[in-house]
């Protein structure tokens, strides 16, 4: 048995030495080869991730790349959000300046048009000088000289009609003018009435309506309104009057309840335990 124990040892010495380790050699060379690609893919594909974000402007810590004249400057995410809102208030701004520039031309129009027709005046106004003549008299000769011609009347008959049209426009203008004045009258006693209806008591003066109301009047308020808006501002005035007074008379009480605490701290004398003992003879 001994001898079979011993043969069995050397067929298990014999049998180590037949193994052949070069496959797995080869084979862990081989897998140190793929870890090595692995690593070296990985380390290009996040290279070519970073590049793609450089090439994008996207950079660490949510920061970007701008070109702006021609040199690149790199900006945060907030500054991406105020430059954006500044973007936004520049197409405002351009619009309105835009539309400032329309306005500026149609003036400019305006005013070579009024630059013409006072060079125009004035040029008619030494024509009339020269004549002795004022300038509606030279207006008004010239239209019945052209109404002479077109028509073949009379000179004077010519200057009757021409004299009759220029009489009949200013009482036109002097009815308008009157016109206007009674629109005028009549809404301010309707003002007026209304007014007085609403505050009866201050009918019998005009000296009763404070002078603050009738310069609103003035501007064209109308009386009620006008007043109406002088009691809210009083109202106002007297109610803020009112709450200074009350905070005022707060703060006094309140500096009155600490006075008087105060004093009646500093009358109180504090007395050890052992003191009111002795003394009391307990």
């Amino acid at each position: 048995m001994e001898d079979n124990l011993v043969m069995t040892e050397t067929e298990v010495e014999d049998s180590w030495d037949d193994i052949d380790l070069s496959d797995l050699a080869e084979d862990g060379e081989a897998a140190e080869e793929d870890a090595a690609e692995e690593v070296e893919e990985g380390e290009g594909t996040e290279e070519t991730e970073a590049s793609q974000q450089t090439d994008t402007g996207v950079r660490s810590e949510d920061s970007f790349t701008l070109k702006y004249m021609g040199e690149e400057k790199s900006v945060t995410r907030e500054e991406i959000v105020d430059l954006a809102e500044k973007g936004m208030n520049y197409d405002k701004v351009k619009g309105q300046l835009e539309a400032a520039r329309n306005d500026l031309k149609d003036y400019e129009k305006v005013r070579a048009d009024l630059s013409k027709r006072n060079e125009q005046l004035q040029y008619l106004e030494e024509i009339a000088k020269d004549q002795n003549m004022s300038l509606d008299e030279l207006i008004e000769n010239t239209q019945v000289q052209v109404m002479q011609k077109r028509t073949g009347k009379d000179v004077e008959v010519c200057r009757g009609i021409v004299a009759n049209e220029r009489r009949a426009r200013e009482l036109q203008a002097q009815q308008a003018s009157v016109t206007a004045v009674k629109d005028q009258n009549a809404k301010r006693d309707a003002d007026i009435a209304e007014f007085m209806k609403a505050y009866p008591e201050l009918a019998s003066d005009p000296k009763n309506v404070p002078d603050e109301v009738w310069e609103a009047v003035n501007k064209g308020e109308s009386l009620l309104n006008a007043y109406r808006a002088y009691e809210v501002k009083a109202l106002r005035a007297e109610l803020e009057q009112q709450k200074a007074a009350a905070a005022e008379e707060k703060r006094k009480q309140e500096n009155k309840s600490r006075s008087t605490g105060s004093q009646k701290t500093k009358g109180t004398k504090t007395v050890d335990p052992f003191d009111a003992i002795w003394y009391n003879g307990d």
